[in-house]
Parts: C-alpha cells; structure tokens; sequence
C-alpha cells in the first residue's frame, strides 16, 4: 500500500510480518469518507470503510477489465459500488439481509429510469401527506386499518415518538397499495431506510447509537423524506451522466464461512474487504430497527439465530451460549495463534464476565480459520487480498487481530506480504486500524 501523507515507519515487533504505521485523515479511511459521497451516503454505517480505501487498493493492486474484486463482507456495499463505478467486476456477500439488501439496491437502482424515479419520490412524500391527514388513529388499529404491522422491536415507542412512527407507517402501506413499477417502489424505500435513524430518538456515538429525549425538536417525516429523496435522485443523475464503464456487479445472501459453497464459479483475482472486529459489535444488534421495520425479520428468535451464525455475533442466543463451558480452539493452528493470549483473559476471575469474552475471541478466529480456509479453495493464482481490520482489547488484554488474522491467512496457504497500521482510533487506549495484505501464491 502507498505511503499515507504523512511519513510512514516500519517496526521491529515480535512477528516476521513487516508492519507499517500510518497517520492518515479518518475521511480517506473511515465512514466519514462516504458522508458526502453520492449514492455511498445513502444509508449509514460507522463501523465501515471508505471509498477512498477501496479506490487506493485498486490501484495499488493495478486492477483492468479482467479483474474481479471479491469482498466476502460487503455491509453497505463500499466495496462493490465503488468497483461498479470505477469500471470493475465485483462480487458481495454478506449474512445480514438488511445489509445485502441495501448493497443489492445501491448497485442497482442508479440505473433506473430518472424520470421516473424524480416523479415517484414527489408523488410519494404527496400521498404521506395526504394519508396521515386521514390516519387519525390510534397506532394499535394500524394493522386492521392500513394493513401494516407495527414492528415488534421491544418499546417501539420509545425508538421513534408516535406521531413520527405513524408517518413511517403509512409510508410502508403506500408502497404496498400505491401502483409504482418495482424499481421505483424499491428506491422510495430505500428514501425511508435512508431517514429511519435520522427521525429516531437515538443519536449516535461512536459506532454505537444511544437513546436522546427529541421531544422537544421539530421532527417532519415528510419533509426529511422530501429532503433525502430529491438528494437520491440527484445522486443517479449523477452518476447516469459521470459513469460511462460500468462494473458488473452481483451481491449474495450468505455465510462467508462457506464462501467456496457460495462462490463454487467464481476465481476472485483480488479481495478487498473489512470483516467485523473482534470488539464484540454486533451488527445484528445495530441494525435491528432497520431489521425490524422493514421485514427482514418478524420474530426475536430470527434476530438471535442470525448472531449466532455471524463472525462476531453476540447477541441474544450467542450470549447465552458463549458464557457456558469454554469453547475450543478450532485446531492446533488457532490454538498456538491465540491460546495463550485467551488464558489470560480467563484467567481475569474477578473480573465479570471473562469467561464469556474469552470464549467469544476463541469462537470470532476459529470462524475466521474456517473463512480463510474456504475462502483460499477459490481464490485465482496470484490474487491478491487486503483486510481491513482493528485491533482490540478485552479485559485489559490486547487482541491484536491484524498480526493473528495474518498468521490465519498464512496457516490456510496464503502469504502475508505487509501490515499497514492505517489509523489511530482515538479510544486512548491503543487502538488501530490496519490493512493486513497478501496474495495467494
């Protein structure tokens, strides 16, 4: 990888990993670097990289036309989207339906007709107005009388205030009775997907989002719904008229623990992507109003079954799990990896709930060994990979997930070229980010 701005400096660690330390600027790494980005800024999602990363790499990897870029954690669809719009073929997969869905949408919907969307998105935020003027109804008669359920994420009311949750509603019951083409239906809810959290009580910090009291604030669904549906459709007419070599691109519902199942034609020449980190973020978690009003999900059992199949899952069912007994190193390899490191932090009785992290680190590498090994029976001779990471730390123990997820790769027969410490996180606790890079021989 290029040098950052600022001077870059190689350290003799413990590891026969060359390792590289970076100062660079969070817009060219981190989410913010999608913030002002069109059809990127389209949904949210902090704990993601940056375009910019993505286009660095590309270059750095000197992907043509015969290239095809994987990235077996696609999120939001940085990574793919940003190849669509440079020209690459790309593919996506992630495990979470909210997010394929909005990957899936994101590199489709631009191509859409503009006219037709423009037209949609002004008629659409029309009939809200006009149908909430109607809707004067208590919100537990919604299902009889619109025919739209109130989603069954616990204390609802507290998520969003009763007014704004009803103009939510009815959006949904006009996408499913008003007669717009299918296209057009799926970018006006994307509008509403784009505005849930901004309409939310909630506010966000760090990657995390916390409950505020917004009763006082004036909160219009319609109008952040006008505002964000005419910048969507600027954002494809945009694009329609700057994209003149577009990538083919598809997304996948999948397991990326299984990726050579899913992938079984595919020889991806590169990988650029971003797995969660070992800090016990739960995506599921986080995404789960999205989750939930939507439909991707009905029930709390779906929620926790989905975290337990994640890379990282720890929520619900997978808590549960993880406190119980110890889990065991998936073979000799991730045992000398991570073993010692995981006593020590079992070893932290008094200290709440040591077993259970311990368990979790334990469980997070043995489902990367499995992603590495699968991914490795598919890759193209020579591709090439880059995995952005973060390092973390448990129970006053570091987990330093880019030097142990580079010792995975190399165990599964993939070679380890560099480490490129691209970021500081400011935790004030030693945190970073890294680029762990490789290519498979």
């Amino acid at each position: 990888m290029p040098n950052g701005e600022k001077k870059s400096i190689q350290l003799a660690l413990s590891t026969d990993f060359k390792i590289i330390v970076e100062d660079n600027d969070p817009y060219k790494i981190t989410y913010k670097g999608s913030v002002g980005l069109p059809i990127h800024r389209w949904v949210r999602l902090t704990p993601s990289f940056s375009p910019q990363l993505v286009s660095r790499l590309l270059r750095e990897f000197k992907c043509d036309h015969r290239s095809k870029v994987l990235d077996p954690f696609m999120g939001i669809g940085t990574t793919v989207l940003q190849c669509q719009f440079e020209g690459f073929e790309s593919v996506g997969v992630d495990i979470n339906p909210f997010l394929h869905y909005v990957a899936t949408m994101k590199t489709s919907l631009w191509q859409e007709s503009l006219a037709e969307l423009r037209n949609g998105a002004q008629d659409f935020v029309v009939m809200i107005s006009e149908k909430r003027k109607e809707a004067m109804i208590p919100l537990e008669d919604f299902p009889k009388t619109l025919g739209v359920e109130v989603p069954r994420l616990h204390n609802i009311t507290r998520w969003w205030r009763v007014e704004v949750l009803k103009d939510l509603l009815i959006g949904k019951h006009i996408l499913k009775s008003a007669s717009f083409d299918e296209e057009t239906k799926e970018f006006l809810k994307m509008g509403l997907i784009s505005i849930l959290m901004d309409v939310a009580n909630v506010t966000y910090e760090g990657v995390q989002f916390t409950f505020k009291d917004r009763s006082k604030e004036d909160i219009d669904v319609v109008t952040s719904l006008r505002k964000c549906l005419c910048e969507m459709v600027d954002d494809v007419e945009y694009f329609q008229q700057n994209v003149h070599r577009i990538g083919r691109t598809s997304t996948i519902r999948g397991d990326s623990t299984r990726i050579a199942e899913l992938l079984k034609d595919c020889r991806p020449t590169c990988v650029i992507t971003s797995p969660p980190y070992p800090n016990r973020y739960s995506y599921v978690w986080n995404t789960r109003p999205y989750l939930y009003f939507f439909d991707f999900i009905t029930e709390a059992n779906e929620a926790s079954e989905l975290d337990k199949q994640a890379i990282g899952g720890t929520w619900g069912k997978a808590t549960s799990d993880l406190v119980k007994g110890e889990v065991a190193p998936l073979n000799a390899d991730v045992a000398n990896i991570v073993e010692e490191t995981i006593e020590k932090i079992r070893s932290k009785n008094a200290l709440k709930n040591t077993n259970l992290m311990a368990n979790y680190i334990m469980k997070y590498f043995n489902m990367m060994y499995d992603h590495a090994t699968s991914l490795e029976k598919i890759l193209a001779k020579n591709a090439e990979l880059a995995y952005v990471i973060g390092n973390s730390e448990i129970k006053g123990v570091e987990i330093p997930a880019d030097i142990w997820l580079g010792k995975i790769f190399e165990e599964c027969g993939l070679a380890i070229d560099r480490i490129v410490r691209v970021r500081r996180r400011h935790s004030g606790k030693g945190l970073y980010e890294s680029v762990v890079i490789g290519k498979c021989p």
